[in-house]
């Protein structure tokens, strides 16, 4: 950035504002790499409503566990110590199966990161073959899945009584072979290379997609973009969901110097996905529908990313906010503007979600969005009148 940023940035500073790369993250600084979709575990044990798998020494088999971060689940701390299960207990018996802990088809952002982490092993072909071809139940879901069976079935198409639910079981049951998904990313820890194929074919199977696009780097210089900067709204989304008081005031700037508007929550998912590809710039409060560009692939370099939030999420101890570690692996020109405090309002009308109201208050939205439209604009400087090609 040039000098006039600089100037800015200094003078955000003193205002509650700050600017951050992807360089002020802390990432993993070893990814996994997946020989395999799945791995084969023999001889387990499950406990009834189980949401993991046992070991015959009655030991947790911490690859079973749906974790999200480095030792937490959606129930809190992994407590590893933990005794282990009483084992005297009589077993039922099953002979093969698939074990998956977690899903969540409702949610965009769980699907597309969590819920694809799990399914990826099911696009494998030996694996499909297995689950389509046996007699028996064949797919075997912990407690925090079950309420997906039907929506698994669906996307299957198979029948459901080809997926057991733990819940179902009467006692402990043994497992002659199970075949345990390896995950293509987990949540607040990594993501790999493998998670973007997984869900270019899973959203084309569950939306039914027939999106083809050139590479997001291949551009005219000539040519500007009919998207050249949009913004991310959560401005009309429900009350219970996460909003952000001052973000009108961003909104009526931002379109006073050429930003197009969107709600996500007002489009097909395929005109999102359209939009987010003819996009040069694309901004908005750090949130699911940033996850939609996993759909267009690794190497998307020739755009530019501005997130929205607090500094909060930056803290290491919160381990990778899971848009970042998406948008470093897709290699794009990353800046999140941190500028928020973070209260949550507790909501006592009915029908509103468990997590409350969060509500996120902007200290200075002008001077947010003008740090927004001055990081755009010299981007768009840089991108359109040099040859230099726009990395990480």
């Amino acid at each position: 950035m040039n000098k006039q940023s600089d100037e800015l940035q200094e003078k955000s500073r003193t205002e509650g504002i700050r600017v951050f790369t992807l360089n002020d993250f802390k990432f993993m600084d070893r990814i996994p790499d997946l020989i395999l979709p799945y791995q084969t575990l023999h001889d387990c044990l499950i406990p009834a409503d189980g949401e993991m798998l046992y070991n015959t020494s009655g030991e947790p088999i911490r690859e079973s566990l749906h974790l999200r971060g480095y030792d937490t689940t959606i129930h809190g701390p992994a407590n590893w110590d933990l005794l282990p299960i009483n084992k005297s207990k009589k077993t039922h018996k099953l002979r093969s199966v698939v074990f998956i802990p977690f899903l969540e088809f409702e949610h965009l952002g769980h699907f597309l990161t969590e819920s694809v982490s799990w399914l990826a092993a099911l696009l494998d072909p030996v694996l499909d073959h297995f689950i389509r071809t046996e007699t028996n139940p064949t797919i075997l879901l912990g407690k925090d899945a079950a309420h997906c069976r039907n929506e698994l079935a669906s996307f299957l198409d198979i029948d459901t009584e080809k997926i057991l639910c733990t819940g179902s079981l009467s006692d402990l049951t043994h497992i002659k072979t199970v075949f345990l998904p390896e995950r293509t990313m987990v949540n607040k820890c990594y993501i790999t290379v493998h998670h973007f194929s997984a869900v270019q074919q899973i959203m084309k199977k569950k939306f039914d997609l027939d999106l083809i696009f050139p590479s997001s780097n291949i551009k005219n210089q000539q040519d500007k973009p009919e998207f050249e900067k949009i913004y991310l709204s959560r401005t009309q989304l429900p009350l219970h969901k996460r909003h952000i008081l001052g973000e009108k005031q961003i909104e009526t700037y931002l379109s006073s110097t050429g930003w197009r508007i969107l709600y996500p929550e007002q489009l097909k998912i395929s005109e999102q996905i359209e939009i987010l590809h003819k996009a040069t710039v694309i901004a908005g409060n750090t949130g699911s529908a940033f996850h939609l560009l996993m759909y267009l692939g690794l190497d998307i370099s020739s755009k530019c990313v501005i997130t929205l939030g607090s500094k909060s999420e930056i803290l290491e101890n919160f381990g990778p906010n899971n848009v970042f570690a998406q948008l470093k692996a897709q290699q794009v020109r990353f800046y999140h503007v941190s500028g928020f405090s973070e209260p949550s309002i507790i909501s006592k009308e009915p029908g509103v979600s468990r997590r409350c109201l969060d509500l996120e208050i902007m200290y200075r939205p002008d001077d947010v969005a003008k740090t927004v439209e001055l990081i755009a604009s010299e981007f768009l400087m840089h991108e359109f009148n040099s040859t230099v090609k726009v990395g990480c």
